[in-house]
């Protein structure tokens, strides 16, 4: 048995399963305590569900990945319309070191996957595809 879960009922399935999180986040300490974000709960255990409903039972569910795609959009395009410059400036000499950190980093993942790539005879945006862009 198929089942496709797109359109309006992903959006109602995607709420639901972000409120059982947060249920599931506030009752269990552990989770509290270490800062498990609900929607990471909530998936955990829908994924889980999907799992075991696939395994058991014989039963396929798929998700329309369209408006997922559209929400992340709206939900990045969000959080970088929020940043202040201000607040970087308070991070202060960690936030600096961190960012000369990960500029390096980023530097050297990228160099070695359009390295790697080049090397087996792929072309070099495959490894940019394996470095930083993924």
């Amino acid at each position: 048995m198929d089942i496709e879960i797109a359109g309006v009922d992903f959006l109602i399935l995607s709420i639901v399963v972000l409120y059982l999180g947060q249920f599931l986040t506030r009752r269990i300490s552990i989770l509290g305590n270490n800062n498990i974000p609900p929607a990471v709960t909530g998936g955990l255990v829908c994924s889980g569900m999907v799992a075991l409903l696939h395994t058991f039972s014989d039963m396929t569910i798929t998700f329309d990945m369209a408006q997922r795609d559209l929400l992340l959009l709206v939900f990045f395009s969000t959080i970088g319309l929020g940043a202040k410059f201000r607040s970087l400036l308070e991070g202060g000499k960690a936030l600096g070191l961190l960012l000369g950190c990960a500029t390096v980093f980023l530097i050297v993942q990228n160099t070695t996957g359009v390295g790697l790539a080049m090397l087996f005879g792929a072309h070099p945006g495959y490894g940019l595809f394996a470095g930083s862009v993924s």
